[in-house]
């Protein structure tokens, strides 16, 4: 990889493509991109110039995330959340791996009319997202987990570039993002509250005054024109290796392993006297400390250190 390309930690699909070309003397296009996210090949990520709104959570095991048990659904919790109900209730003990306890509370909610619901957004076959309720905002860099509505993004983008079909499909879950720190988050779009208070930004337009409350918001069904699709520069150096043969990428940690190597992380900041209240500014030093040939910026290392925090908080007594 060029030196110059090193020091960036982001590059446009175009730049991605063409720098592609360059390393296996072939023609690679923008298409050729989404083909290989679509495939598992390429992270593309979203990089939010504006700012956005998105519900923040850990990815974790659906048996840890635990349950909530209702008596009726409306249609929107029907489809956002797992339901099973008391009739298929044996089937779904085995498959979701409960222990013992939740087997009990289970059984004493035998009757028929209530359901059970997983408290998060399942995206394999045994782990799910647990969001909080209330709206965070997010800005950077943010990868696109490919499991959401940011995939009929990413299809539809391809079929535009090779003259196919619009894709008229949708994902109620809404778009899924992730940070390599582990944070995940589901992007959030603005439904207007005709009672809440606005300024006039133009003519026929206006906006709120200032954030609303969370009953004003919903699942975003794309990514917003204003967070366009890019290309991390560790991605596309790991995409080279996997298309070269030469990756020897471990397996992804879990959640428990990220959480032991980040209170590591911990205690080193805490010997070297790092404010890491303060994250990118403790990833400034940190990039101080580095050999020389070691390319990081100070705001890849400040992602990594926001978690450090949560995971001390996570292990004390």
């Amino acid at each position: 990889m060029s030196r110059l390309l090193t020091l960036k930690e982001w590059v446009t699909l175009d730049e991605a493509a063409e720098y592609l070309s360059g390393v296996f003397s072939e023609g690679v296009s923008t298409a050729d991109l989404y083909r290989f996210a679509l495939a598992g090949s390429l992270t593309l990520s979203a990089h939010f110039v504006n700012h956005g709104r998105a519900n923040l959570g850990r990815r974790m095991r659906m048996r840890d995330a635990g349950f909530k048990i209702v008596a009726a659904l409306d249609q929107s919790e029907a489809i956002t959340y797992l339901s099973v109900t008391a009739e298929g209730l044996p089937e779904f003990n085995a498959w979701l791996d409960l222990n013992e306890d939740q087997k009990q509370l289970f059984r004493a909610h035998e009757p028929r009319s209530k359901h059970i619901l997983l408290n998060g957004l399942q995206i394999s076959a045994t782990d799910c997202i647990v969001l909080s309720e209330e709206p965070g905002s997010i800005e950077g860099l943010w990868d696109l987990s490919m499991k959401g509505a940011e995939r009929l993004d990413i299809e539809n983008a391809l079929q535009s570039a090779i003259g196919g079909p619009s894709v008229k499909l949708f994902n109620m879950d809404g778009v899924l993002l992730y940070r390599p720190d582990g944070t995940h988050a589901r992007l959030l779009e603005e439904v207007l509250n005709p009672d809440a208070p606005s300024v006039i930004t133009g003519p026929g337009t206006r906006r709120l005054a200032a954030w609303p409350d969370r009953n004003t918001y919903v699942p975003a069904g794309s990514l917003p024109s204003e967070a366009p699709v890019v290309v991390r520069t560790e991605a596309l150096t790991s995409f080279v290796a996997l298309a070269s043969g030469k990756s020897n990428a471990p397996r992804p940690l879990d959640e428990r392993e990220r959480t032991t190597l980040l209170c590591i992380i911990g205690g080193l900041a805490k010997t070297q006297g790092l404010d890491l209240s303060h994250p990118f500014t403790a990833g400034e030093a940190v990039v101080k400390m580095l050999p020389d040939d070691i390319r990081l910026s100070g705001r890849t290392i400040g992602e990594h250190l926001k978690g450090v925090r949560t995971a001390l908080d996570s292990r004390r007594d």
